[in-house]
């Protein structure tokens, strides 16, 4: 698969997630406090960032 085509499948997936209703999304925003909370004070690399975000998509 073309890297485009890997972004744009990647990208589906996670808009496929964030529109899925009202307990994926209490779910999500849960999942997103605690890792808001254990990095608190810095910043996560991208590589970590979207390692989430693909494991989240899945």
């Amino acid at each position: 698969m073309e890297p485009e085509s890997q972004t744009s499948a990647f990208v589906l997936a996670v808009l496929s997630r964030l529109t899925q209703g009202a307990a994926t999304m209490g779910t999500t925003l849960a999942a997103m406090s605690a890792w808001g909370r254990a990095r608190e004070g810095g910043s996560t690399r991208s590589g970590e960032r979207e390692a989430l975000l693909r494991e989240w998509a899945a």
